[in-house]
């Protein structure tokens, strides 16, 4: 009797385990972020298809709903970051982690990335004081700086010359300071590259505190 008892509980750990493992891809999406839902993708990942489709010609066939982005176009997760901004990142995540409010740190799968996006808040009389560009300014042979306006907001960005698919953008707004960097695998195409990085800056959402 009590053989039996252990076989069936063994029976049952090895059925729970085997489902774990088939389903584990499933439930790490569901914990690590909010997956879009229905068939009709929210109004900020349809600003990012649009701005994707006037900039790169393999999104013009795209339409904006779920079926379709999924025949072989990034899946699109939008991230709610605490009370502090929310974006949309273009690829499938596959680790997510929170060291503090307002920060998180994404991992990618394809393309491979590793995304650090954050808000600090700070006292600057110009975000020329930050710590961040200063260093990168000084080291001006390592570094390329930009500027960009995107819903009327400045952006300072600099990109890794030796690797341009290493780029960190600083905005400094009523003394909070939001930082997005980027580090990825090279891509085939900069263009194309570039091209998301801002679509992910432009679907950045501050949100009152």
């Amino acid at each position: 009797m009590v053989k039996k008892i252990i076989f069936i509980l063994l029976l049952v750990l090895l059925i729970c385990t085997t489902l774990g493992f088939i389903f584990r891809g499933k439930i790490q999406s569901y914990l690590q972020g909010k997956k879009l839902q229905g068939t009709k993708l929210s109004e900020r990942s349809q600003e990012f298809i649009k701005g994707q489709k006037e900039s790169d010609d393999t999104w013009r066939f795209v339409q904006e709903d779920e079926e379709n982005l999924k025949k072989g176009k990034p899946e699109i997760t939008e991230l709610d970051v605490d009370d502090c901004f929310s974006l949309a990142i273009p690829y499938n995540i596959i680790n997510e982690r929170t060291d503090r409010k307002c920060f998180r740190h994404i991992v990618t799968g394809n393309p491979k990335t590793t995304i650090v996006v954050y808000v600090d808040e700070k006292v600057l009389s110009s975000i020329d004081e930050e710590p961040g560009i200063r260093l990168r300014r000084e080291r001006n042979k390592e570094y390329k700086e930009s500027k960009k306006i995107i819903n009327d907001r400045e952006f300072i960005i600099f990109s890794k010359i030796s690797q341009e698919s290493e780029k960190i953008a600083f905005s400094y707004s009523g003394n909070k300071l939001f930082v997005l960097s980027i580090q990825a695998s090279p891509f085939d195409k900069m263009e194309k590259f570039d091209n998301e990085y801002y679509g992910i800056l432009t679907s950045v959402k501050f949100k009152s505190s």
